[in-house]
This record gives structure tokens, C-alpha cells and sequence, in this order.
């Protein structure tokens, strides 16, 4: 029976002092093991091979631990590469889905509004040059009072492989033959003959093959070279016509902003006459062109959308694309430029003024550029010329005080016979030296006086010019003694 808590007997303190205690280890007698923290990762004795194992194997594992947990390590890296490949697709669906946006876009504005150009064009073959028509409106009704149109018309041989641009100017007043059989200038056409009925003509009139066309207008030019920064052009000498605009453009190097260089474009009063403004033309052409390559990836694609808001086109934003990988970097390509030999005569119905195609050089131009050479070497060398045969009539149509006579001195002394010199009839200011042979015999005798003169067109007078001289000259004010 338990003894009640109370009854328990105390020790007395004599007892409790006599006690012999158990003697107790020293405080630091032995090693002192330390409590792991709970986070602590448990260590685990080193494996050592089995009887079954090689060595091999062994090293395997100890390097990679068990086949469970090299298989879980797996499961992982497999885990995260599927997230990866994922994310790559994704992204990769983005990018093509954007792309794709883009060139439709892109293709949408750049696109011409009907199929009956495109009817006309070639495709071009792989690897060999093509031709691009390339025509603008550079019209503006503000101060072009007289003038029906100002349309710009541009032949446009492209060789890839070479790295050469030739361009060829053709003057849109010069008379070629239409789909109807009837001649018409490009700037005044029966407009029911519609575009089509002017890539059709020019290129019958050209023989060459047209593979793309591209149009535009004034409108859209101005907003394309402000685009680009503007455009830096050597003005050879002032630039004052009332029907291109206000500005008058000294000589000099000039940057030009979309206004100021329309009114360069636009200009035809200029001294030189059509081949400066064609020249003019060309050179915007090209460093327009040179501008736009200048950039490259994302910037040159920026470039492409951009201008499709400005022009017309066949050509697929891809294709533009590819144009510009070919031809980038811009200061290696070659460019050539020439303009449509041309003399202006009177018309046989009512004497106006009529542009007309020196047939002859212009099929020996059309050669040299479709050999891919420089249209400007192609020179016709006069046979021989026996001065002395050759009756000339000098006629003064530059509005100069004795050009006449003092032409006329100058072709007596080369040996020529001078039969008589005066004045043009008609009284027109003519802007351009024109000497005629007024029979086919004697263009070699003209072509012999334009190389001693140092100026000068030869023309076939045919039934225009009657004389009783071999050969006309009929002085114009780019002729100076």
C-alpha cells in the first residue's frame, strides 16, 4: 500500500551531507558530437562496388549516382527541353505571322489597280537582265499654265549579276507608234489606249522585252524623297523656269528637300535644253536609289513599306526586298544614263514644233545597252569628207548678234563652202545646234561639221528643210564662238 504524501519522512540535512556520491566524468573528457541542424543534408556512406558490379559501372555511379536518380535528372532536362522548343515555335509563329503581315500589307499598297499592264509584262529569266518602265506625272497645275503635261518617262535596264543600272531617257513629246497604228506622243495619247497602250508603245519603240512597270506623281515623289533626307544634286547652271515653280536653283552642289526637287525635275527651260533636265532626272533617280540602299535590314524593309504609300507597282515586297540584298552596298554599282537621240523639226501639218527620233542612233544606242556597254561610247565615226565639196548654209536661230557670220568665217576656214549665212525664217529661239543634211549622201559631210564645231544634232531634213547647200546649220544657243 502506497505510503500517504504527507507520511513521506524528510532527509535530514546530516544524511543528505553524508551522501557519497558516484564520481561523474569530467566536462571535456571526451569527444563532444554536435547536434545536425534540421536542414542539414544527411551524409551518405561512399558506395563501394559489388560483387556483380564492374568497375566501370562503378565509376559510372559514382559519378552519376544511381539509375534513379540519373533517370530523374533526365525526366528533368527532357522537361525543360520541351518548354524551350515550345517557347522557340512560339516565337518563331510570331516572327512568320509578322513577316507574313507585312508583305501583305506591303504587296496590297504597292499593287497597280488593274491587269491589263501587267498583261504586257515578260517575266524575266533567271539570271539574265530585264527592263523596268518606270513613268511619272511630274506635273503641277499650279504654274504649268501652257503646259498640257509633264510626264517622265525612264527605260531602265537592270543586270543583276553585273551590278549595273543603265538608264534611258525618253522624251515623253517625241512621236512613237501605239497599239493602233497611229503615232502619238506619250504626253498626249488617246487616253482610251490607257497605260497599257504606252508600255506597249515604248516597248515596240525600245525592242526590248518590259519584265516590271512602276508609276508615280509628283505628289508622291515630294513625300518620297523627303523619306529619304532629300537628295544632293549638282546643278551645272541656274535653274529659272516659271513653269516648274517658283524657286530659281543656282549653280552648284545643291540638297534638296521633296519641293525643291520637283521643281528641279519639272524645269525644261534650262540651258542645254532636255538632255540637262534628263540628266537632271537620272542623277535623282540614282542617289534616290543609293539613299534607300544605304540602309539595310529592318531599316531598308522600313523603307520598302514606306515607299509602297508612294508608288505602283508589279514587284512583290519580297522581290524589292531581293532587289536590294543584290545591289547593296550602292557605291559598287555601275550606272549608265543616255537619252533617246532626238532633233526637234517643224510639222509637216501646221509647223509646230515636233520631237523626232534619230532613227539610225538609236538603234546603235539599244545595241550598246543591251550588250549591257555604256550607251555614251557609241559614236558614230564620219567616213571620209572632202571639205571642199560640201556647200553649207549657216542660218542664226540663237538670237545672237553675227553668230552667223562668225560661224560661217569658221567654216570657210575648215575649207567648207559657205554658200550663205543669215537668219532663221520663222524667227524661233532654237535651244539646240541642228546641223541637216538634206539628202542621205551628206551625213557623213554633217556629221563632220557637228565634230568640227564641237556642238550640234544631225538631222535628216527630208521634206522638212529645202536648200540649195549640201547641209543647214541652223545655230542654237549652245553654240558659242
Amino acid at each position: 500500500m502506497p505510503t500517504p504524501r504527507h507520511s513521506r519522512r524528510r532527509a535530514t540535512r546530516h544524511e543528505i551531507e553524508n551522501v557519497t556520491s558516484a564520481p561523474l566524468p569530467p566536462r571535456h573528457s571526451g569527444p563532444v558530437r554536435k547536434k545536425a541542424p534540421r536542414h542539414a543534408t544527411k551524409l551518405e556512406p561512399a558506395p563501394t562496388p559489388t560483387s556483380m558490379e564492374s568497375d566501370e559501372l562503378y565509376e559510372r555511379r559514382i559519378k552519376h549516382g544511381t539509375y534513379a536518380e540519373e533517370g530523374i535528372r533526365r525526366r528533368r532536362r527532357k522537361k525543360a527541353l520541351v518548354v524551350c522548343l515550345v517557347l522557340a515555335v512560339a516565337l518563331v509563329l510570331a516572327a512568320v505571322a509578322g513577316v507574313y503581315a507585312y508583305l501583305r500589307n506591303t504587296d496590297a499598297r504597292l499593287e497597280l489597280p488593274g491587269p491589263e499592264v501587267e498583261a504586257l509584262l515578260v517575266d524575266a529569266q533567271p539570271g539574265q537582265p530585264y527592263y523596268v518602265l518606270c513613268a511619272a506625272d511630274l506635273a503641277d497645275r499650279r504654274f504649268a499654265k501652257t503646259r498640257p503635261s509633264n510626264d517622265a518617262y525612264m527605260l531602265v535596264r537592270i543586270d543583276e549579276q553585273s551590278r549595273t543600272v543603265t538608264f534611258v531617257t525618253i522624251p515623253s513629246e517625241i512621236g512613237i507608234e501605239f497599239s493602233d497604228g497611229e503615232y502619238y506622243t506619250l504626253s498626249d495619247y488617246p487616253t482610251e489606249l490607257g497605260e497599257e497602250g504606252a508600255v506597249y508603245a515604248i516597248s515596240k519603240f525600245a525592242g526590248v522585252p518590259i519584265s516590271h512597270y512602276v508609276r508615280t506623281d509628283v505628289a508622291r515623289m515630294e513625300a518620297m524623297t523627303d523619306l529619304v533626307g532629300g537628295v544632293s544634286i549638282d546643278v551645272s547652271s541656274e535653274v529659272d523656269d516659271p513653269e516648274a515653280g517658283t524657286l530659281v536653283i543656282k549653280p552648284g552642289e545643291h540638297d534638296l528637300d521633296g519641293a525643291d526637287a520637283m521643281v528641279l525635275l519639272r524645269a525644261t527651260n534650262v540651258s542645254g535644253g532636255f538632255e540637262t533636265t534628263a540628266a537632271y532626272r537620272m542623277e535623282y533617280t540614282r542617289k534616290l536609289a543609293s539613299k534607300a540602299l544605304d540602309s539595310s535590314g529592318m531599316g531598308f524593309a522600313n523603307i520598302v513599306s514606306d515607299a509602297s504609300n508612294y508608288i505602283d507597282t508589279d514587284w512583290t515586297a519580297s522581290e524589292l526586298l531581293a532587289l536590294g540584298d543584290a545591289f547593296r552596298p550602292a557605291d559598287s554599282i555601275t550606272f549608265y544614263q543616255c537619252v533617246v537621240p532626238y532633233t526637234k523639226t517643224a510639222s509637216a501639218k501646221d509647223g509646230s514644233t515636233v520631237y523626232r527620233c534619230i532613227e539610225s542612233d538609236w538603234a546603235a544606242l539599244m545595241e550598246a545597252v543591251s550588250q549591257g556597254l555604256d550607251p555614251a561610247s557609241v559614236e558614230r565615226v564620219p567616213g571620209e569628207v572632202n571639205e571642199k565639196e560640201i556647200s553649207v548654209e549657216v542660218r542664226n536661230g540663237a538670237q545672237v548678234d553675227g553668230a552667223a557670220s562668225s560661224l560661217g568665217n569658221m567654216l570657210s576656214e575648215l575649207g567648207y563652202n559657205v554658200l550663205s549665212v543669215g537668219n532663221v525664217q520663222d524667227g524661233t529661239l532654237y535651244p539646240e545646234t541642228l546641223v541637216v543634211y538634206t539628202s542621205a549622201q551628206y551625213e557623213d559631210a554633217a556629221l563632220s561639221i557637228v565634230r568640227d564645231i564641237g556642238a550640234g544634232r544631225t538631222v535628216d531634213g527630208g521634206d522638212f528643210y529645202t536648200s540649195a547647200a549640201n547641209v543647214i546649220v541652223i545655230i542654237g544657243v549652245d553654240w558659242s564662238r
